[in-house]
């Protein structure tokens, strides 16, 4: 048997034994297809059709839920936050259940009721705290909160009971904080970490970055450098756990560099923290960055041949940066031409007609 007449067999006998979609999925093929060409009186029999159809309890709450969205960008979208409230209401266990009442509160919102709006946020809130959505309710709940933000995520804080979710609303909180109470702050981005460590807590990394800032910022030198420090460390932790590279992890290590340059003035200490992130993180967005300034350091300290190096290695690793223009006057007796292009691109501004 040829293989084109075995796979013609092969897919005559999936159909025949159920390999085919299911009425149901039919069904919810024919409610979308209705409701992409606008008719969605259609649409909400199809997938009603498809919630009869179903062969489970998650397959008819799907079904349903996509039955009550139906019309959100049409004419009437109060009549859809209605249906979408009166699913989660019927059906408070289902999946979709948060989801539906998160889709209701932002509907309310772009339609200028703001206060229903707001309500509906702070139910996913209370009622769904282990959702995916809970969070990102909470927010919307403080910026349609009147008054302080800090003051609205305090309350959310210590309304709640969900581990999870607190550190999410502490973050929060402690961000709201930063620029009027920095020491409440920094109390707030600790206890996060305490309550959520690392290498696992999601907002732990960010939460120690900040810390090292505000410190930083309120003359605690040395805290934030073992701040940091705590921070880089942890990194060998999560790629153990198999947790996923953070971000932070690179920012960290810029910060340490920059505080050990110009608080702490222990430059060749700056320059190995900066050689380090390029090491450590190659891929990150701060990589040419930190050889960029390795190679000032160097400059600056008459080691010209190191700062050439630390130019080169930026060239031949980060070939799309804009600061590669500046590698001549590192490497190159009469770099006049290109001082003012390295200039502007060390500040971050467009380099036109420096490349």
């Amino acid at each position: 048997m040829s293989r084109f007449a075995f796979a013609a067999l092969l897919g005559s006998c999936l159909l025949a034994c159920g390999g085919g979609k299911s009425e149901y999925h039919l069904a919810l093929d024919r409610g979308a297809a209705a409701e992409r060409a606008g008719r969605d009186d259609e649409a909400r029999a199809a997938l009603d059709d498809a919630a009869e159809r179903a062969s489970s309890d998650a397959q008819r709450d799907e079904a349903l839920y996509r039955s009550a969205l139906v019309g959100r960008r049409g004419e009437a979208p109060l009549e859809t936050v209605e249906r979408l409230r009166t699913f989660a209401r019927e059906r408070p266990r289902a999946d979709r259940a948060p989801r539906a009442l998160l889709d209701a509160a932002r509907i309310l919102e772009r339609e200028g009721k703001n206060e229903e709006a707001r309500g509906v946020y702070d139910e996913v809130v209370t009622k769904y705290p282990q959702s995916s959505g809970a969070l990102s309710a909470a927010e919307r709940v403080v910026v349609l909160t009147p008054g302080s933000p800090s003051a609205a995520w305090q309350k959310l804080v210590e309304r709640n009971r969900e581990r999870e979710l607190d550190a999410g609303l502490r973050y929060h909180w402690a961000l709201s904080l930063e620029e009027a109470e920095p020491r409440a702050a920094l109390r707030e981005h600790e206890e996060v970490v305490r309550r959520d460590p690392l290498p696992m807590g999601r907002f732990s990394d960010e939460a120690l970055l900040h810390a090292a800032r505000l410190r930083r910022r309120l003359g605690d030198i040395d805290g934030a450098l073992q701040t940091l420090e705590a921070l880089s460390s942890s990194r060998g932790h999560s790629m153990m756990v198999g947790s996923y590279e953070r971000s932070s992890f690179a920012e960290a290590r810029f910060l340490e560099a920059e505080i050990l340059r110009d608080d702490a003035h222990r430059i060749s200490e700056a320059e190995s923290a900066f050689l380090r992130l390029a090491n450590d993180h190659p891929t990150s967005r701060l990589g040419d960055d930190a050889l960029f300034q390795a190679a000032t350091i160097a400059h600056h300290e008459g080691r010209a041949s190191a700062a050439c190096r630390w130019m080169k290695r930026l060239s031949s690793e980060h070939a799309d940066s804009v600061l590669r223009v500046c590698e001549p006057l590192f490497c190159e007796a009469d770099a006049a031409p290109v001082e003012k292009c390295c200039g502007r691109a060390a500040a971050g501004f467009p380099t036109p007609g420096c490349d």
